[in-house]
């Protein structure tokens, strides 16, 4: 299944992050409004998914006023560095 990206309002910026922890790597995306001390939720997705399935509620969060973090679990689509590598465990 093909996600479309989400269509972000000005202001609303979209950035990726990573976080490494004993030679695993977890990679999410961040969607932030402006402002500064804003409150923050984490979408996760469902079994059999990937954080593009759960984007466009990041974006609709990110446009009330949330900082919106999405992430791949273990085995996830970014936790892969090639496509012939065999899947590492992503979560800390």
């Amino acid at each position: 299944m093909i996600f479309k990206k989400p269509v972000l309002s000005d202001g609303i910026t979209e950035s990726t992050f990573e976080c490494k922890r004993d030679g695993l790597t977890i990679r999410g995306t961040i969607y932030r409004p402006k402002g500064d001390h804003l409150p923050i939720a984490i979408v996760c997705h469902g079994f059999m998914a990937w954080q593009d399935s759960v984007k466009h509620y990041a974006a609709f969060l990110a446009e009330m006023g949330y900082v919106a973090f999405t992430f791949d679990f273990c085995g996830g689509l970014l936790c892969v560095e090639k496509v012939t590598e065999k899947p590492q465990r992503c979560l800390f």
